[in-house]
């Protein structure tokens, strides 16, 4: 079974910045992801994932 819920989130000022912080930076992690792929001519989700994970969490301070 599967249950959908939807839900609004009420954040803080501070939390608002901090989460609309965080989407910018995951932006520019997949503009970077996507000409790392176009360039090297790799699309498949594995090969991109080995050519730029550790690359990509340290230049823009994501988590897994």
């Amino acid at each position: 079974m599967l249950c959908t819920l939807k839900i609004k989130l009420v954040p803080t000022l501070e939390q608002f910045h901090a989460l609309l912080e965080t989407m910018k930076r995951f932006n520019q992690a997949c503009n970077y992801i996507s000409e790392i792929a176009f360039r090297s001519r790799t699309f498949s989700k594995t090969k991109i994932q080995r050519l730029c994970y550790y690359d990509v969490r340290e230049k823009f301070g994501l988590s897994a």
